[in-house]
């Protein structure tokens, strides 16, 4: 597939184009893969797309069957929202992820989510004294889990 048709390698590999949901049961655990992909390559066109599809599974946790738990699909669903310029639909959903995290234990997570609302916040300058809280509670866990890429994002709020 050539370089930049993402619809069509996603559509190859599973059958989905990017960014959307379907209904099997690991579909919505690679839509969360392909929401990091979205967010962390700032696809805000796509971003727009996908935040409509992932809002009805916004409190459901994405796992691959029997393999493993993602975290919660409201996680994604806020990195996505934040990438499309949905500052208010990133707030809630952060904030959904963290509640829905700390409720099933799942620290990986909950220490995502805390960072990025972090990042979100922490230009509002009513919010700035709550950012910095989230980010350092965030980078604590961070180290503690041995997470590098989650600590950084944390770390970048001051």
């Amino acid at each position: 597939v050539a370089r930049g048709r993402d619809d069509d390698a996603r559509q190859q590999l599973v059958g989905v184009p990017l960014g959307h949901v379907a209904r099997w049961y690991a579909a919505t655990a690679y839509a969360v893969i392909d929401a990091e992909l979205i967010a962390d390559l700032a696809l805000v066109d796509v971003a727009a797309v996908a935040v409509e599809q992932f809002e009805p599974y916004a409190g459901e946790l994405a796992s691959l069957g029997t393999a493993g738990c993602l975290g919660p699909v409201a996680l994604a669903l806020g990195r996505m929202a934040m990438v499309a310029g949905r500052t208010a639909d990133a707030e809630q959903a952060f904030r959904r992820a963290i509640e829905i995290s700390d409720r099933n234990e799942l620290r990986t997570p909950s220490t995502w989510a805390r960072a990025w609302l972090a990042v979100l916040l922490r230009g509002v300058p009513s919010r700035h004294a709550e950012a910095v809280a989230l980010a350092t509670e965030a980078r604590r866990e961070a180290e503690r889990l041995g997470l590098v890429a989650a600590g950084a994002v944390a770390a970048s709020v001051r």
